[in-house]
This record gives C-alpha cells, sequence and structure tokens, in this order.
C-alpha cells in the first residue's frame, strides 16, 4: 500500500511535495509562519496485526528513533531556505545510492525534477 499523499502527523498535515523513488519529500504549514519540508527514505512495513487489527504490506514514514539517519526535518527556523536544504538532502540520498555510472544520470533527474516544481 503507497504511502498517502496527504497525512495528519504530529499536529500539523503534511502534503507530498515530490518523491523519487524510495526518497520523499512531504511539506507543512504549521502555526504562525512555520513551513518545515521532511525528507526521508521510505520505509516498507511487513503484513502484520496490530492491536486485533491486520495491516497489508505498506510505504511508512520513519519511525522516531530513525530520525536523523533515515528522516530529516527542514523548518524555515532552522534553515534560511527549508525547500533549498530539503531538496539537496534527497539529491544527497539519491546521487548516494547510485552507483558510479548512475549518478550523472540521477543527478539529471533530480535537477529536471526540481526544475519543473
Amino acid at each position: 500500500m503507497p504511502l498517502a499523499t496527504a497525512v495528519n502527523r504530529a499536529g500539523m498535515v503534511y502534503h507530498q511535495f515530490g518523491r523519487q523513488s524510495d526518497v520523499a519529500i512531504y511539506c507543512a504549514k504549521g502555526k504562525g509562519p512555520r513551513i518545515e519540508y521532511e525528507v526521508f527514505k521510505v520505509q516498507i512495513l511487513p503484513v502484520g496485526e496490530l492491536g486485533g487489527r491486520s495491516y497489508p504490506l505498506r510505504e511508512s514514514f520513519p519511525s522516531n528513533s530513525e530520525w536523523g539517519e533515515s528522516g530529516w526535518t527542514f523548518t524555515n527556523n532552522s534553515d534560511r531556505d527549508p525547500l533549498a536544504a530539503a531538496l539537496a538532502k534527497a539529491k544527497q540520498i539519491l546521487c548516494l545510492r547510485a552507483s558510479p555510472s548512475k549518478r550523472n544520470n540521477t543527478q539529471n533527474t533530480v535537477n529536471q525534477h526540481v526544475s519543473i516544481i
């Protein structure tokens, strides 16, 4: 089951801003002028049961304990341009995963995606 494009989390509604492969960027606007972008590696949760309810194979945000390793938050309180910081992090993750021969192609794909947004 794919990750929803809008998610209620931590008292805010996050909307998918962009995604390539298993790297996603979600955006939320908090109270006042706060804006945040979350960049993360989409997690795959196995089929299971929790509280008597069955769940299929599904995508998920990383857990709180995985934040900083598989997920990062960029806000207008922590970064002058949180969107640019989030896009740079997504690009970094994608480029690190690409083999040396595919890095240039991945870099071009991310740059095209950024220019479309």
